[in-house]
């Protein structure tokens, strides 16, 4: 048994350059330690960050449905498959909403009714 085998993780990490993107999960942690206010740096950093973790995930999936069967595997691939998205609406959820921009109106109010649908008096 060679070293090789007993780091799958670390080679694939080696192997594939999307991976390599790991190095920005930390990096997202304490940005947003530093910086709470860099919204959008938070964002792009984030985004970058979970492209690993969610090819990570399939490629977990995967290996388990090699070991367990199709029916397995098609199970975890449809539970998780969407994972990535759910945690991204989660978060969105919870953030807290922009304030909305004054609107300026100059148009007069809807009347309810048509004065001419009205029954006489």
């Amino acid at each position: 048994m060679g070293r090789g085998d007993r780091m799958p993780l670390l080679n694939a990490i080696r192997n594939t350059p999307l991976l390599w993107l790991l190095v920005l999960v930390p990096v997202v942690l304490v940005a947003e330690a530093l910086r709470p206010d860099a919204h959008t740096l938070l964002f792009v950093l984030s985004v970058l960050a979970i492209v690993p973790l969610a090819a990570l995930l399939s490629l977990a999936t995967e290996q388990v449905a090699a070991r367990t069967g199709d029916t397995i595997g098609g199970l975890l691939n449809a539970t998780l498959g969407n994972l990535t998205e759910l945690l991204i609406a989660l978060a969105a959820l919870r953030a807290e909403p922009l304030p909305a921009a004054p609107v300026a109106s100059t148009a007069t109010p809807v009347q309810a009714v048509e004065p001419a649908l009205l029954p006489p008096p």
